[in-house]
């Protein structure tokens, strides 16, 4: 009878994180440990999320194109660089013990939201802040590469680090930084 009350935890929580990802980020705090009480190890727990990210993703992606939010001018350089990092990052993953996976994850968020907090105007540019090109802005590729390689390694708190790279490097305001973000 308990697995019949999965479903409706499942469920919710999967309507809940595709829309704070969409908006935001950090949806993946809600599924990954929704997952774990319900018996999954941390790292199945942390790949059966990603099915539900890539969804998200490219539903998210087409509506932001749809209302020509999405910057496409840039996208392939910021394409590649997270390719790249996330390529190694999940390299590192497949390699690395089960016991690091939570202290990371930990860690990435509290330290992105500390940023966020207590230096807000490093990550959200001001209006009418110009936007950067990646050829241009040769820390962004650090930014890019590392993000990439968290998404990677772990992908739950992505969605913080990859808005601090794109808005804190690229400068593209936080509606634009959500569209490529997905």
């Amino acid at each position: 009878m308990e697995n019949f009350l999965y479903w409706p935890l499942l469920v919710v929580t999967g309507i809940a994180a595709g829309i704070i990802n969409t908006l935001a980020g950090g949806g993946s705090n809600l599924t990954i440990p929704a997952l774990m009480v319900l018996g999954m190890p941390a790292d199945l727990a942390n790949g059966t999320n990603r099915v539900a990210i890539v969804l998200q993703c490219i539903v998210g992606t087409h509506g932001f194109h749809r209302e020509k939010m999405l910057e496409v001018s840039d996208a392939l350089r910021i394409l590649a660089l997270m390719v790249v990092g996330g390529l190694a990052g999940a390299l590192v993953a497949s390699y690395t013990p089960n016991l690091y996976l939570k202290p990371v994850m930990l860690a990435t968020i509290l330290g992105m939201t500390l940023l966020i907090l207590v230096r807000p105007g490093t990550v959200i540019p001001a209006p009418g802040t110009p936007v950067k090109r990646v050829a241009d802005t040769p820390n962004s590729w650090a930014g890019l590469l590392l993000a990439g390689f968290y998404g990677g390694f772990v992908q739950a708190g992505v969605g913080f680090v990859l808005i601090a790279a794109l808005a804190g490097t690229l400068r593209y305001d936080l509606v634009r930084t959500n569209a490529l973000k997905l």
